[in-house]
């Protein structure tokens, strides 16, 4: 009963379950050792701790806690000892100081101090192999100490909990392909294993790191299976309902954003806010810039940049911290204010790699190209975007490979337009094979936004060509997306950044 009112938040119930189990075993008294009975009192206490962190009452939680380590350190029970400091650097004011893991509720209990506090002490700033480094040595650690009485589910979660953790990393650092294969062996771990009950949050986790990798590869299909799972697996009023839920309002407020339906975009964003103000506010500011809010745009990023989430110097709040940057960096672009969009792209560049946030430094490093280019200084973007062009084919989604390839056609051609006419037409039907490729990449995703810019680039490039057939097709299938649009904007956000 007491987990069925957990589930469920009811925190009366769970606190009278608890309650009445003191009661019942102190009146049954020592039965069949006195060893067994003041065990259910340790625990009992441990779990009087989560009932009270769950609700937000934490110095009462750490009461308990420490009630149940005096009682654990008195018999030198390690079980108990290895619960119950876990539950404390979890309640510590400095826990999670550097946490990378988006938390919704409080970590397993079968994970083990070395391991939470393996991130506490490598902050973002530290090489990211030392950070793996760190891990592998508290798994080593783990593994050693590990109390006997922890075996079967609880060996598993403690397993999987650090895999989850790796995940978070890989997707931190930019290589979006590791997490997901990370988060496919977390799944395959806890469906092969007949006890999954204490892999709850990380194999939610784990599906909506799939979902989240299907969906930025366009597989739309896959992705929605993938969130199904989660949905059936931990349906509301289950706690861990948030995670998955916040993962499907954000890709339907992406997937409206790319069909410009901003009736659509702006609902995902409502239901978004109850759930993480911050990413609700971070996709407003692309509501209002097709829009053409560029003001409400503006104020809505800066609002979100002077948010004191953003100020602690933690994994999560520096990656929001580079996408916000980035949000701003696109505004000023579309006002073509490129002085001031080249002082946020320096600051925003030395975060990410001070940070080793190398997504967003890619991405950063393509508003440079991009400014570079309107700036008329097309060599120096081609030389940017060269470099970085690989990154985005090998870890990038569908769209931002699409914007990666665009930028680079445009770039190679603005720097030969000096050069004769035969150089100049082998360098646009070449810009046209790889256009090709970025139209398709927009097409798989139903970037329809983006695909309505890249057509018409297409449709020009071949005018100048000659090849006025090709032109004309393109040119229609221009006319067909925008009839598609719910906004028929000629100024989107793809038209300034690439």
């Amino acid at each position: 009963m007491y987990m069925n009112y957990m589930r469920v938040k009811e925190y009366a119930g769970a606190k009278d379950c608890l309650h009445r189990y003191f009661d019942k075993m102190a009146e049954a008294g020592p039965q069949s050792g006195s060893e067994d009975y003041n065990m259910c009192f340790r625990y009992a206490s441990l779990n009087m701790a989560s009932l009270y962190a769950r609700f937000g009452h934490r110095e009462m939680a750490l009461h308990s806690v420490r009630e149940a380590v005096r009682s654990a350190q008195e018999v030198n029970d390690k079980a108990c000892l290895h619960h119950a400091l876990v539950w404390l650097e979890h309640l510590a004011e400095s826990s999670n100081a550097h946490g990378v893991t988006s938390s919704h509720g409080l970590p397993d209990p079968s994970l083990n101090c070395t391991v939470v506090n393996t991130l506490k002490y490598t902050p973002p700033t530290e090489l990211p192999y030392k950070v793996f480094s760190e891990l592998a040595k508290a798994l080593s650690h783990r593994t050693k100490y590990l109390p006997s009485s922890l075996q079967g589910s609880l060996r598993l979660a403690s397993n999987v909990s650090q895999m989850t953790l790796c995940s978070s990393l890989w997707a931190y650092y930019g290589r979006r392909h590791m997490s997901s294969l990370v988060s496919s062996n977390v799944i395959n771990a806890t469906s092969s294993h007949t006890s999954k009950g204490h892999c709850a949050e990380p194999e939610c986790l784990a599906l909506c790191v799939l979902s989240n990798h299907y969906f930025d590869q366009g597989d739309y299909q896959s992705s929605e299976s993938i969130l199904s799972i989660a949905r059936q697996s931990f349906a509301r009023p289950y706690p861990l309902s948030e995670v998955w839920n916040k993962v499907e309002q954000c890709q339907l407020a992406d997937r409206a954003f790319y069909h410009a339906d901003t009736q659509a975009m702006s609902l995902a964003c409502e239901n978004l806010l109850s759930l993480d103000p911050l990413e609700a506010n971070l996709r407003r500011v692309r509501l209002y810039c097709i829009q053409n809010h560029h003001q409400r745009a503006l104020d809505a990023v800066k609002q979100i940049l002077s948010a004191d989430e953003l100020k602690a110097q933690s994994y999560a709040s520096l990656e929001l911290l580079a996408r916000s940057m980035i949000e701003l960096i696109n505004i000023y672009c579309e006002l073509e204010d490129y002085s001031s969009a080249t002082k946020y792209v320096v600051d925003c560049i030395q975060i990410t790699s001070s940070n080793h946030l190398s997504y967003q430094h890619a991405l950063c490093q393509l508003y440079a190209a991009h400014i570079q280019l309107m700036s008329n200084n097309a060599e120096e973007g081609f030389n940017i975007i060269r470099e970085y062009l690989p990154f985005f084919l090998i870890n990038g989604s569908c769209l931002d490979k699409g914007r990666a390839q665009l930028l680079y056609t445009k770039c190679r051609i603005a720097r030969v337009k000096s050069q004769t006419e035969d150089v100049m037409q082998e360098v646009i039907t070449e810009g046209l094979k790889l256009l090709e490729k970025a139209r398709s990449n927009f097409e798989h995703c139903e970037a329809f936004i983006y695909l309505k810019d890249v057509l018409t680039y297409m449709a020009l490039l071949c005018n100048m060509v000659g090849k006025r057939e090709l032109r004309n097709q393109y040119a229609y299938q221009h006319k067909q997306i925008e009839l598609k649009l719910s906004v028929n904007s000629s100024h989107t956000q793809f038209s300034y950044t690439i």
